[in-house]
């Protein structure tokens, strides 16, 4: 007796279990014809991006996110295009290392961004700008380095420019030159403090920022190199120097011209060099 209710136990739990079963299968199987259903409805390049993530990596897709997100892209589709604009500009200027072919893959992730923006997949499109903004960190700071670079040097360059004349017993006997001794003496200053700022905002990860200083740093620089190092009055004013004096302006001379200078000043005022030129013979 006991055994016969014993298996009629076991027979009601068995029937029941497989019917638990069956419900839960027949509910993921709905479940996954509603998100295919719901899904065909969406363009081919929305499904495979989806499918590109594993599950666990895949970003949430509710209407909170969609939500959120929708401040987040157009912030980040204003601030990304700023941004690759100017690295258009710098990388036309100074193509140089793997600069070119970083630039076309941060244009290529923007591209894409804005086709899944264009097909309103906000949650995708929010996924490839943030990609975006971490690979435009990742140029400018390698551009900082060289502007820093750059800047180091010039700023060598006027220094010694600068000590020469002060040394020179003519400059203080010379109204003239004291004045262009102290009106350059502010200007290296000034490019100093600069390229604090520049290095301040380097260190905050704030790489555009310290390219600006950078950038202001240069045209110091070059307002001092184009002022004291002119081949043409320090020719002239030959007798006025020592012979060590000369020599060592003749070769500061030289340093000057390989800097490249018109390059600078056009990236300066975030121009490209090239366009400047054409724009010059065009008004010719």
């Amino acid at each position: 007796m006991n055994i016969r209710r014993f298996t009629k136990h076991i027979v009601i739990f068995v029937a029941i279990a497989f019917a638990m079963t069956s419900l839960v299968l027949a509910q993921d199987t709905a479940k996954k014809t509603a998100v295919k259903n719901a899904n065909k409805w969406e363009s081919t390049a929305i499904q495979k991006e989806r499918e590109k993530y594993t599950e666990d990596k895949r970003p949430v897709e509710n209407y909170l996110e969609k939500f959120t997100s929708q401040e987040i892209v157009r912030r980040l589709i204003r601030e990304n295009l700023e941004k690759i604009y100017m690295l258009r500009v710098v990388v036309t200027n100074f193509p140089q290392d793997d600069w070119p072919k970083s630039y076309q893959d941060i244009y290529n992730t923007y591209k894409k961004a804005m086709g899944l923006y264009y097909k309103r997949d906000v949650i995708y499109t929010r996924a490839e700008l943030e990609k975006n903004k971490s690979d435009i960190s990742n140029l400018y700071k390698k551009i900082a380095d060289k502007y820093r670079d750059d800047a180091e040097k010039m700023l060598d360059v006027c220094a010694e420019s600068i000590l020469i004349i002060s040394l020179n017993p003519r400059t203080k006997a010379d109204p003239n030159a004291m004045k262009q001794y102290y009106t350059n003496l502010s200007r290296m200053k000034i490019a100093y403090e600069q390229m604090d700022e520049a290095m301040s905002a380097y260190r905050d990860n704030l790489f555009q920022r310290s390219i600006f200083h950078f950038r202001n740093a240069k045209t110091y620089s070059i307002q001092i190199l184009e002022d004291l190092l002119r081949k043409e009055e320090i020719e002239k004013q030959r007798d006025l120097y020592e012979k060590e004096e000369y020599d060592n302006f003749m070769k500061l001379v030289n340093e000057k011209n390989n800097f490249r200078i018109p390059v600078h000043k056009a990236d300066n005022l975030n121009r490209i060099m090239e366009k400047q030129s054409t724009t010059a013979k065009t008004s010719k």
